[in-house]
């Protein structure tokens, strides 16, 4: 039997996160033996650090599932301190809630997925012009494009 769409994405979701995906390795596997001092580093003047890579893909992942919960108030501003927040000082509480969340969200997402009913695709996302098949294919985009450059920050860092 065919799988949904929604279970589709879904097995999408978990692979990235810890399973097999056909562009190479997922985001544990990435994120493994990253420290503090690695993740607040910035490679080069003017790059974002691994640190607020992960904390921008985080605002999104939460902007996801506030909006699949109904919360139509939640909101995240391009290019705000919420999308974007700066850090310059190693923080190991910082990495390690960053890191947290990061589980948080991915369990949230795969129950929220879960538990969805197929029409959850087509509804238009409060306050734009999309539907949740589009940000949730957005997600993953994002996610992947994001941890590739995770992945060339840490080679970077760690060379």
């Amino acid at each position: 039997m065919a799988m949904t769409e929604i279970q589709n994405l879904l097995v999408l979701l978990k692979n990235n996160y810890n399973g097999q995906m056909w562009y190479g390795n997922n985001f544990l596997h990435v994120l493994k033996g990253i420290t503090p001092e690695i993740a607040f580093t910035r490679p080069f003047a003017g790059a974002h650090n691994i640190a607020e890579l992960l904390a921008h893909m985080l605002a999104w992942r939460q902007f996801a599932i506030q909006q699949i919960k109904g919360n139509t108030a939640f909101t995240v501003e391009i290019d705000s301190e919420q999308d974007w927040p700066v850090y310059n000082q190693p923080d190991a509480g910082l990495w390690k809630q960053l890191s947290e969340e990061l589980q948080q969200t991915q369990t949230e997402l795969e129950t929220l997925l879960g538990n969805a009913a197929p029409t959850l695709l087509e509804q238009i996302v409060s306050g734009t012009e999309f539907n949740f098949y589009v940000l949730l294919h957005g997600i993953l985009h994002h996610d992947v494009y994001h941890l590739a450059q995770i992945t060339l920050v840490k080679k970077q860092l760690q060379a």
